[in-house]
């Protein structure tokens, strides 16, 4: 699967799920296959340990944006119509 993602990225919520689905489907005889998942990144702890244990427990080499959970922003609008946004 090397190249799947090359350059390409998913969005954290389903990168998330496909490293967990992955690791999920893995058969114990398939080692050492090499996984490019582009500049995707991982936010999920159970995504984190899913890639880990891909890497532990079937030798995989995985490339990919490494861990980062996007921020939270809410949008508010103050009386003069300005857009305020808010981290939560």
């Amino acid at each position: 699967m090397f190249g799947f993602l090359y350059e390409g990225k998913l969005s954290a919520s389903n990168y998330d799920k496909l490293l967990i689905s992955m690791y999920d489907q893995q058969p114990i005889t398939h080692t050492g296959i090499t996984f490019d998942g582009g500049y995707s990144t991982y936010c999920s702890q159970e995504a984190e340990q899913a890639r880990q244990k891909l890497i532990d427990e079937y030798q995989r080499t995985i490339t990919d944006g490494g861990k980062n959970c996007p921020e939270k922003t809410t949008n508010f609008k103050d009386k003069a119509g300005t857009v305020i946004k808010a981290e939560t």
